[in-house]
């Protein structure tokens, strides 16, 4: 994130940047615009956390399958927006691609198009089935995450998941 009390420098202007951002004593030495360049302050990076169930009590094999494939179209286009910014990303179910019906999917944090791959090849192969409910999943899994932003992709809100995304505020 920019932190505009640290300045790095000033560099050509793009349309992108705020007027506010103008150097004008640069622009006028240079003869084009100039902005000033702040440095970041803080790293930013995204957990993505999929829920496999479709509703609050339901056993290994959702009810609502079809709503719990959108949801997991919801990540892939999480993930997509995350290749042009160059921001670290990791995802996190309560769902497998193993036959095993107790693990679970956490993969390791990174950024760029091969690993957006990776992830898209994991959720390609996701089996539908919540290998643990999704509160459990939470406060065992996800709760130490060192994270800026988490984005809770789920089909349904309850006050255990509303306690978990209030608690990381």
């Amino acid at each position: 994130l920019p932190d505009p009390f640290f300045a790095a420098g000033v560099r050509g202007y793009s349309e992108f940047d705020p007027m506010t951002h103008i150097h004008w004593n640069a622009s006028a030495r240079e003869g084009r615009l100039m902005v000033r360049d702040c440095e970041s302050t803080a790293q930013q990076n995204i957990s993505v956390i999929l829920n496999m169930q479709s509703q609050a009590e339901e056993r290994r094999i959702p009810v609502n399958i079809p709503a719990v494939e959108n949801c997991i179209r919801i990540c892939a286009a999480c993930f997509d927006q995350t290749i042009a910014t160059g921001i670290p990303l990791r995802f996190l179910t309560n769902g497998t691609v193993e036959d095993d019906e107790n693990a679970v999917t956490i993969t390791q944090e990174r950024w760029g198009r091969e690993h957006v791959m990776d992830l898209l090849r994991v959720l390609s192969g996701l089996r539908i089935v919540s290998t643990r409910k999704f509160p459990e999943f939470l406060w065992e899994s996800a709760a130490a995450l060192e994270t800026t932003d988490i984005v809770l992709v789920s089909t349904y809100l309850d006050s255990e998941i509303a306690a978990f995304a209030q608690d990381r505020v």
